[in-house]
């Protein structure tokens, strides 16, 4: 019997990896056919965007990075500067991430039709006020019905992504610089950062969402 619920169990896994694999397909196949309607001025954009993402989260690494090492050599001075170029990289980022995702929330309503977008994966964060967070709004996914809420709650959901972060790294910063030789504080601003940069590359592809919307033909 006990063989019979463990062979169940093990069917019913391998079919759900693979309608997930199945919806992810179209997903993509889909998207394809929405980047044929991009203009070259459109292209440029995101170009531009994916531009700037990569070009932060590379700095937030590297300040990361080199104080994780001058920590690991007990130069904790020197960790916490290094600290500060990571931090002042957010910094700088944060704001222009939400008001780029308040004027898509205003943008989207203009487009004649709607590039699909899926919901934030619960399995892509560490912080667990984040994945509280992403769980429900990925629930609420799947009950709203038309696109422009879909899109609107993703939206939403980064919104409130990228202030949680902030709050949980600059509360860690704080410790830091206080007490730089406590290890949990480092923790704390590593993964934070870590869902920072996650939300950014959502934050890019839901931009390459809301601009193949507003290329796209009205639909007769």
């Amino acid at each position: 019997m006990m063989t019979f619920w463990i062979l169940g169990a093990a069917g019913l896994i391998s079919l759900a990896v693979v309608v997930a694999q199945v919806a992810q397909y179209r997903h993509e196949r889909t998207l394809k056919k929405w980047d044929s309607l991009l203009s070259p001025g459109s292209r440029f954009a995101i170009k531009s965007l994916e531009g700037e993402v990569q070009t932060d989260a590379a700095m937030v690494d590297d300040g990361l990075h080199g104080a994780k090492q001058a920590r690991e050599k007990q130069n904790l001075a020197e960790a916490v500067q290094l600290l500060e170029l990571s931090s002042e990289a957010v910094a700088r980022a944060t704001p222009s991430r939400l008001r780029r995702l308040k004027a898509m929330a205003v943008l989207i309503r203009m487009a004649s039709a709607l590039a699909p977008v899926r919901p934030l994966r619960v399995r892509d964060y560490r912080l667990r006020e984040l994945i509280a967070v992403v769980g429900v709004a990925a629930a609420l996914h799947q009950v709203v019905i038309s696109a422009l809420e879909r899109f609107l709650l993703r939206l939403y959901v980064l919104g409130v992504g990228f202030r949680l972060t902030w709050r949980v790294m600059t509360r860690a910063h704080n410790r830091i610089v206080d007490a730089p030789a406590v290890s949990r504080s480092w923790h704390d601003y590593e993964r934070a950062i870590e869902d920072w940069k996650t939300l950014d590359r959502e934050h890019l592809e839901t931009f390459k969402a809301l601009t193949r919307s507003l290329e796209a033909e009205p639909r007769e």
